[in-house]
């Protein structure tokens, strides 16, 4: 018997791949969105941040919002960059690149031709037709501080008092701080949100929701097991899956029904053991 089949899986319930299928709305989550949605809607909120630790869920938020955004198309531009850590010049190309069609060899390499070409499409695709370009900047601790202050400046463009430009830096916990010395930026922030882990019942619903979406009803996860996961993880989703992941591989491998407490703690046992392993 297949590993799906075993399970009653449709596909993979835990990987890591940021899909807003799997999205699960937790406290967190929610006041996260509403709070970024917040600066979406307004015409005179230009910069946004979303700051949580590795593996809280902010790449996946940030593409529920993407989607959004891209299922209200007719009236928004929407620019993505993965990671940030590039050069000031190459962002901007790269912006440039997902709004226009160019190719990354079509532009010039100097700010100055390069704001040329973003301010031009603004003028002619964005501002005649009451667009808006939002642009999420993933992994934006990365960023040198004096690029994130030339990129603050995107919010200057205007036309006829009219700001088109959006930003919504998303990253890690250093950034926050990056942001408090430059105020600069710092004041220039409408909303900001630092995400924090899942609660113990949020966990249980995460776990449920996440197998329901892959075609799991059946409870092959036991609430005994949940409260180790969460005990062990303390509520991180990308910690979550990891454990749940492994926990399924192997109740597969011999043949267990439910994973309960005496299966998932033998998994956190071995995952300790083999960062143990790595950090010697």
């Amino acid at each position: 018997m297949k590993f799906f089949d075993f399970w009653s899986l449709k596909e993979s319930a835990f990987e890591e791949n940021a899909s807003p299928k799997f999205f699960y709305e937790s406290t967190e989550h929610r006041e996260a969105l509403d709070r970024l949605r917040y600066v979406i809607d307004s015409d005179n909120m230009n910069i946004g941040l979303l700051t949580g630790e590795i593996g809280a869920g902010k790449t996946m938020s940030r593409n529920v919002l993407k989607e959004e955004l891209l299922r209200g198309k007719e009236h928004n531009f929407v620019v993505s960059l993965d990671t940030s850590d590039f050069r000031f010049i190459d962002i901007m190309k790269e912006i440039v690149v997902q709004l226009t069609g160019l190719t990354y060899n079509d532009i010039p390499a100097n700010k100055y031709a390069v704001h040329s070409h973003l301010k031009q499409f603004l003028k002619l695709e964005v501002i005649p037709q009451n667009k808006r370009v939002f642009i999420f900047f993933d992994e934006a601790q990365k960023i040198k501080p004096a690029d994130l202050d030339a990129l603050k400046d995107l919010t200057n463009i205007s036309f006829d008092y009219k700001a088109p430009i959006t930003l919504i830096f998303i990253g890690q916990p250093d950034l926050l701080r990056t942001i408090k010395k430059l105020p600069q930026i710092d004041q220039r922030i409408s909303m900001r949100y630092h995400l924090n882990h899942m609660t113990k019942y949020d966990t249980m619903l995460y776990v449920k929701h996440r197998l329901e979406k892959a075609g799991c009803m059946e409870n092959i996860i036991s609430q005994d097991a949940i409260d180790v996961i969460y005990s062990y993880t303390d509520g991180v989703p990308r910690e979550i899956n990891r454990a749940c992941r492994i926990a399924l591989d192997y109740g597969f491998s011999e043949d267990i029904d439910v994973i309960t407490r005496d299966e998932i703690l033998p998994v956190f046992k071995d995952i300790a053991n083999q960062e143990k392993r790595m950090n010697v």
